[in-house]
């Protein structure tokens, strides 16, 4: 068993780590922070190695204990949280550097296009000089050059 998963939400276990977990004494609260925690491709995966089941398993669990419905209104609040990002920097920064997040949450496409929709005109009016671009988006050379490929 590990060490235990930390809450990152604001659920049922608020800044504190539940505690250690099985399958059968995991608590409702415990899995759905567990499981929402993790917003990522590896979530099920991690969680369910920390219950000691495999994630077929964990999905099973979910549904016996009816937190489907509360996880899809967590991961809803972290789609509600990614797309109020404050432009230029912070949605830019999301889109090249948690991309995999927002394909878990289905919005990387549409973060995708909000983000090149504003910045492409940033873009045409540098003149193709990456310097001009990160100075008016106010973006770190990395962000700027992974916007400009994307472009």
């Amino acid at each position: 068993m590990g060490q235990g998963i930390r809450c990152r939400s604001e659920c049922s276990w608020p800044g504190s780590a539940p505690p250690a977990w099985s399958a059968s004494s995991a608590s409702e609260s415990g899995i759905c922070c567990a499981a929402c925690s993790h917003a990522s491709a590896d979530a099920a995966r991690a969680v369910a190695a920390e219950l000691g089941i495999d994630p077929p398993a964990l999905q099973r669990l979910v549904r016996e204990r009816g937190l489907a419905a509360e996880i899809e209104s967590l991961r809803e609040r972290f789609r509600e949280q990614a797309r109020r990002r404050r432009w230029p920097r912070e949605q830019i920064e999301q889109l090249v550097r948690r991309r995999g997040w927002l394909d878990d949450l289905g919005i990387a496409g549409e973060v995708e296009r909000e983000v090149l929709s504003r910045a492409r005109p940033a873009w045409e009016r540098s003149g193709g000089s990456l310097a001009r671009f990160r100075k008016e988006l106010r973006i770190a050379e990395p962000e700027a050059r992974a916007l400009r490929d994307l472009l």
